[in-house]
């Protein structure tokens, strides 16, 4: 057998069974026969624990929050009121529970000492390694599938059926009772299946009047049955309704279906402080152990790389040292170019400058000449705007004269011309002279524009 995969032992009350970690059996050992299990077990076999006797001892109240201190003083009064003595190896542990009257739930287990101690011995003999000591209520209620409100829970394995009253994470009532012999819940043929449905209608019709009584009429309404198939409760129950409860199954093997809740469950564990604390220090020494042989490791590790890096450095400066002499050559002739062609470039701009200016002065000059007939100009004055840009400004004089009455429609058309001139922004005039004629004296406009070009 492989130690790697780990093994349960699930201990009864006339013995116990060693299971692989799927739930396989592998040996059946008697009370007084712990030698095969020590022959049985692979060195350093990691083992879990499920107490599932009768001798199993499980206490739950209803507690507020309270302080370490105080839970260790309110759980050595339940337990002497619960019936636990100095023969019991005691456990505790307290759960948050929304539907507890004071929010969290004591939990008290005991198993006899001598026994506990026993098979522990029998663990530590063959050199294994207990990982945890659970009881098998602990076990079961740890399925999240148990959570919730109130709740009947029954485990049926060959020869016994197990009940469970469950309320919210607290066990209210658990009780067991023989199966008959020969009866496998999990291959039931038809006297096998009257017969149990007989015995579970018995027990369920003892049962639910003892419970609401007990818990003054708050009752179970649901019930789920562990250990048997679907098929099976058809075969007891063709509705799914046993005694009035809603039936469901929640896992047909009940061995496994422990398994599973014992790898979940992490608050109360039987396994004695003093193997606690071994494994605490085994476990240590390994993670020193582990770490001096790491830092070692590592320091060689260090050294390997540090001599790689030294080496990879020093062809990198040299590469870089290569690379920046010939990136200060290529600026330096690139310096020399641009002052080469830095003369050309200024002379280059100037002609582009010079010829762009010429192009507006003489599409302005164009423009600002073309006047219709009797409209003389006396002045037109043309400068350069300052700024980057190329913008000229420019002013017009001139007069309008007209053998009719009127003069001004001479200006009006020069005006129009000037306006429709792409690039030539007109201002307002600043500046206009009327004379209409009279007595057949021509009519007569003075004028000033000023204006803009770009």
């Amino acid at each position: 057998m492989s130690a790697g995969a780990g093994f349960v032992l699930l201990v009864l009350d006339q013995g116990a069974r060693l299971l692989d970690g799927a739930g396989t059996p592998l040996l059946e050992v008697a009370r007084d026969g712990r030698g095969a299990l020590i022959q049985a077990l692979p060195p350093r076999a990691r083992v879990r624990v499920i107490l599932a006797g009768s001798r199993v001892k499980v206490h739950c109240a209803e507690v507020p929050a309270l302080s370490r201190s105080e839970r260790r003083e309110v759980a050595r009064r339940l337990a002497l009121e619960a019936g636990f003595g100095p023969q019991d190896a005691l456990a505790q542990t307290v759960d948050a529970d929304p539907l507890a009257e004071g929010g969290q739930v004591l939990w008290l287990a005991g198993y006899p000492r001598a026994d506990l101690e026993a098979w522990l011995g029998a663990l530590l003999e063959a050199g294994a390694r207990p990982l945890s000591v659970q009881v098998w209520q602990r076990a079961a209620l740890a399925s999240p599938a148990l959570a919730g409100g109130d709740r009947l829970c029954l485990g049926l394995e060959p020869g016994l059926a197990r009940v469970l009253y469950v309320h919210g994470r607290g066990l209210r009532y658990t009780r067991t009772f023989p199966l008959p012999e020969g009866l496998d819940p999990g291959h039931l043929d038809g006297p096998g299946a009257s017969a149990l449905a007989e015995l579970m209608h018995e027990q369920l019709t003892l049962l639910m009047p003892f419970l609401a009584r007990k818990f003054r009429g708050a009752a179970p309404a649901e019930l789920v049955v562990v250990g048997l198939t679907p098929e099976g409760l058809d075969g007891l129950a063709p509705d799914r309704r046993l005694n009035g409860l809603a039936a469901t199954v929640l896992a047909p093997d009940w061995t496994r279906f422990l398994l599973d809740g014992a790898r979940l469950e992490r608050g109360l564990d039987l396994l004695p402080e003093e193997i606690r604390d071994a494994r605490r220090r085994g476990l240590h020494r390994a993670l020193v152990r582990a770490a001096l042989a790491g830092m070692l490791l590592l320091g060689a590790a260090a050294r390997v790389f540090l001599g790689r890096q030294e080496a990879l450095l020093e062809r990198e400066a040299l590469a870089a040292e290569a690379a920046a002499r010939q990136r200060r050559t290529l600026i330096q002739e690139g310096e020399e170019a641009a002052r080469l062609r830095f003369g050309f470039l200024r002379v280059r701009r100037a002609e582009e400058r010079q010829k762009k200016a010429v192009e507006q002065l003489e599409q302005a000059a164009t423009g600002l000449f073309q006047v219709p007939a009797r409209l003389h100009l006396q002045r037109v004055t043309v400068t350069r705007a300052q700024g980057q840009d190329l913008n000229f400004r420019f002013q017009v004089e001139g007069t309008a004269r007209s053998d009719r009455r009127l003069s001004l429609g001479l200006l009006a058309a020069y005006w129009e011309h000037l306006k429709g001139m792409p690039g030539l922004t007109l201002e307002p005039m600043p500046r206009v002279a009327v004379a209409d004629g009279q007595d057949r004296a021509p009519a007569l406009t003075r004028f000033h524009l000023e204006g803009s070009v770009r």
